[in-house]
């Protein structure tokens, strides 16, 4: 319920808002594009936001975000189409958004399950996809019969409603959790200590490369998906479905994920799902007037977006200490930021000189197959050893 009522429904909803905006307030679409450098910035915030969770906990933390995120979407529908006003509140939103993501709730879970970490983690990353699902056509007729504005007060009230929900119901942390990462030897071992033990893992270093490169293409599948649709001849309902189509995808990516880390070697995984978006996202490079190939382009591209939070949180939760876990998972936000960051850059410069998205779908599609690649390699490492 957290997940899927917070900063999520922003990211879902940005290529359903996208048209109406670029419309009425008279944006290009490159300038839209650079909503995606924003997370840039995750790499000064999420690390701050990382050692925050793992000192004071989930309900707290959550307090904080559901009070930031329905306050943005206020602010959202009161801009005056200023595209460096979009651009700030959307900033402010998303930095204390974190507050709302995986980063929170993943600590929740990882406290809670040891055997069952894999799927206990699908499931809950899968609401926010299923989210993204439905949101489409919620949110789509209230735009086209009552704007945009009204459109973000509704999300407003969403998600206030679901985080006080949440954080109601998350409970409190246990006294006890199960530490499998973490050597009996180094259970008394100091903060900086195990950090520093993490900092000389090629397991952290090849994890955080990998999940660098296939988040490149983000930003298209957030802001651009839409659009890019509608400018290759398909009709504006085929554009909404596609949005929903992709969290669906989203959501099957992460089941499938859930249940194979829970059986199958984790950097096995990582390469197979990986790999399978890249086959996607060469639609745009090399499209078909067909819906339903359209369809199963983005229902692969879906697949990456859903696993490769569960993989990295799985993945950090079985190499290194879960007492370290937030601050961990903020390193991976980073990584996903940053890479989805250079991607919009990318995207918004190639936009400017040719206004097709062709260019830039190739370098998304060799880019996933070397991020994919990089986490593969993870499996020829060891485990976490706190003395180095």
């Amino acid at each position: 319920m957290g997940v899927s009522t917070g900063i999520t429904l922003n990211f879902f909803s940005l290529s359903i808002f996208g048209p109406a905006l670029i419309k009425d307030l008279h944006w290009t679409k490159a300038q839209f594009a650079l909503i995606g450098s924003l997370s840039l910035f995750s790499i000064f915030v999420t690390p701050i936001v990382g050692t925050l969770v793992d000192r004071f906990g989930t309900r707290r933390a959550a307090t904080a975000g559901f009070i930031g995120v329905p306050l943005g979407f206020v602010a959202l529908s009161m801009m005056n189409g200023s595209i460096t006003q979009f651009l700030g509140i959307n900033l402010a939103m998303n930095s204390i958004g974190l507050l709302t993501s995986g980063i929170v709730f993943c600590r929740a879970l990882v406290e809670r399950f040891d055997k069952a970490r894999g799927i206990s983690l699908a499931l809950m990353m899968s609401a926010a996809p299923l989210s993204g699902a439905i949101l489409p056509f919620i949110i789509a007729p209230i735009i086209a019969e009552h704007g945009w504005r009204t459109a973000y007060l509704c999300l407003a009230l969403i998600s206030a409603v679901g985080g006080v929900l949440a954080v109601w119901l998350v409970g409190p942390a246990p006294q006890t959790v199960s530490d499998p990462a973490l050597p009996t030897s180094a259970s008394g071992e100091s903060t900086f200590r195990r950090l520093r033990a993490v900092a000389r893992s090629p397991v952290f270093w090849l994890m955080l490369a990998g999940m660098f490169m296939v988040n490149m293409p983000r930003s298209f599948t957030i802001s651009q998906l839409k659009i890019a649709v509608l400018d290759y001849g398909f009709a504006d309902t085929i554009g909404t479905r596609v949005v929903s189509f992709y969290a669906v995808g989203t959501i099957c990516g992460r089941c499938l994920s859930g249940l194979a880390l829970d059986r199958v070697p984790t950097h096995l995984v990582a390469l197979v799902t990986m790999l399978v978006p890249a086959v996607g996202y060469m639609f745009f490079v090399f499209p078909v007037q067909d819906t339903v190939v359209l369809m199963a382009a983005v229902f692969a591209m879906g697949i990456a977006f859903g696993a490769e939070f569960d993989i990295g949180a799985f993945m950090i939760s079985r190499n290194f200490p879960v007492t370290d876990f937030s601050k961990l998972y903020a390193a991976l936000d980073v990584a996903l930021g940053a890479g989805s960051a250079v991607g919009a850059l990318l995207m918004s410069m190639l936009l400017k000189d040719t206004a097709s998205y062709r260019g830039f779908m190739v370098i998304a599609s060799f880019a996933t197959v070397i991020g994919a690649v990089l986490l593969a390699l993870t499996g020829r490492y060891r485990k976490f050893e706190c003395s180095g």
